[in-house]
Parts: structure tokens; sequence; C-alpha cells
């Protein structure tokens, strides 16, 4: 019940990053920790991340309804997704503390 809760609410908020391209008002100081500078591109690779642990969260608990053999496969798939949602979260990360392009 709980990894229901939370992949609806990831989903929710991933599906809010992407389509408004900034984070809510209410995100600020501790919640964008990692991040330096927010531009558009940092807030879509982090609505993709919510989207993608939201997929695993809402997906995972019905794991043990699948019959024996694919139970493998699907826990990987499950690992797979959160390592994907891992590599979204240092890309928005890196592009956010990558150096500003200098106008001239």
């Amino acid at each position: 019940m709980v990894s229901l809760v939370i992949g609806l609410a990831a989903l929710v908020l991933g599906v809010q990053f992407i389509t408004s391209r900034s984070f809510p008002r209410w995100m600020t100081g501790p919640l964008l920790w990692p991040l330096d500078r927010i531009t558009p591109g940092v807030v879509v690779a982090e609505g993709w991340a919510c989207v993608v642990l939201a997929a695993t969260a809402l997906t995972y608990p019905f794991v043990v309804f699948a019959p024996a053999g694919l139970r493998y496969d699907l826990t990987g798939l499950t690992l797979a997704a959160l390592l994907l949602s891992l590599c979204l979260v240092v890309l928005a990360v890196w592009l956010s503390r990558r150096p500003a392009p200098s106008r001239r």
C-alpha cells in the first residue's frame, strides 16, 4: 500500500515537473540540496527520474502475483529502472553544476 501511495505521488510530481519545467515555489533550500543552478533541463531530468521511480513503485507490489519464472525477470527490470532513475538524478546534478555558457 505504501509503495502505491509513493508511486502515485512521484508520478504526479514528475509530470508536474516535466510540464511546467520549473519546481514548485515550496521547493526551496534543503529540498533542492544537490542542485546548484536550476534550469528547465535540470527540472525535466528530475521529472523523468520521478516518473521512472513512480513506475517502479507502482509495478513492484504486483511482482508477487507473477508466475515464478517471471518474478526474477520483473525484479531485474525493477532494479534496472531504479538504476535509470539514479542516473537521471546524477545527470540533473551534473547539468546544474556545469559552468554556465559564456555569452559574447
